[in-house]
């Protein structure tokens, strides 16, 4: 029996070490401060699903708190490597100095929707400006980019939840709706969807809805991105105190779009009982096989 062990042990070990290794291979890299001093500091990137990735830009330097706008896109047909595949340009021109800090970026029909996040982080100042690009257009220059903050929006700001309209941590598509997951340093549970066949401008506000998920239960806030495979799933990450609950809300479009209509995973170890600090490197090892199987 210990044999059979043994031998399992090492076979399991092999067929995760091959496809690390040639993985480890595959990897390259580019430094985008060999192009310009400051290009750093991004949150994720998103493929138009034509050509080019883009990059939303968040901060330059956490320890001085500085903010930066400047997005960055790579030419798929280039290699990574290769300077004149990278292109960037500064958002904060053109009049719009809020257009910084993004944490998350979506495509959406012609346009690419950047999340916004922070204003400043030293002093911590939330973000509520959303910024979007038309794939169409010329990426540098400032027409082809549309801004709007929407903790201006008259409706929001009538129900007394601007502070809320800020600080989103990414945007999910649903083929219709571009929703912003709602963060706000911990302490927001607005979410707010904008219409993006609608072919209005971004400031045009019958294009927007929102609802408050704390109306529901005070402790839905405090989101970190979201997930759509034919339901919006918003993964929850704290509160403004640093606490996390584990819940999990889902929205499916076409119902009303209002609280009452989400389902709330209350706890998802619950929903998972089997993952226990027994079997939880069997569920590891299961679950990185699986997902080899697929690939190969």
């Amino acid at each position: 029996m210990k044999i059979k062990k043994t031998w399992f042990s090492v076979l399991t070990a092999i067929g995760m070490s091959i496809p690390l290794v040639l993985f480890a291979y595959s990897i390259e890299w580019f430094n985008l401060e060999s192009i310009q001093q400051g290009l750093t500091g991004y949150a994720f990137g998103t493929y138009d699903n034509y050509r080019y990735i883009h990059m939303p830009p968040c901060y330059t330097n956490l320890t001085t708190g500085k903010i930066h706008g400047k997005v960055a896109r790579f030419d798929t047909n280039y290699t990574l490597n290769d300077p004149n595949g990278w292109q960037t340009f500064d958002l904060t021109q053109n009049g719009h100095p809020d257009s910084k800090g993004f944490h998350g970026s979506v495509k959406a029909g012609l346009y690419m929707y950047f999340a916004p996040l922070f204003k400043s982080l030293n002093p911590y100042v939330l973000n509520g400006t959303i910024t979007r690009y038309k794939l169409n257009r010329p990426f540098n220059q400032g027409t082809s980019w549309e801004h709007y903050d929407i903790s201006t929006h008259s409706g929001i700001v009538a129900a007394g939840l601007s502070d809320k309209a800020k600080g989103f941590v990414g945007c999910v598509f649903d083929s219709v709706w571009v929703y912003f997951v709602p963060y706000g340093g911990g302490d927001s549970g607005l979410v707010v969807r904008f219409n993006a066949l609608s072919d209005l401008p971004l400031y045009d506000e019958s294009a927007w809805e929102w609802f408050n998920l704390t109306t529901k239960d005070p402790s839905l806030k405090g989101f970190h991105l979201g997930g759509m495979n034919g339901r919006l799933y918003l993964a929850q990450h704290s509160d403004m105190y640093g606490q996390t609950h584990g819940k999990i809300v889902r929205y499916t479009p076409g119902l009303v779009f209002n609280p009452e209509t989400c389902v709330i995973f209350k706890n998802m170890i619950e929903k998972a009982p089997f993952v226990n600090k027994k079997n939880q490197f069997k569920v590891i090892i299961l679950t990185y096989l699986f997902v080899r199987l697929r690939l190969w």
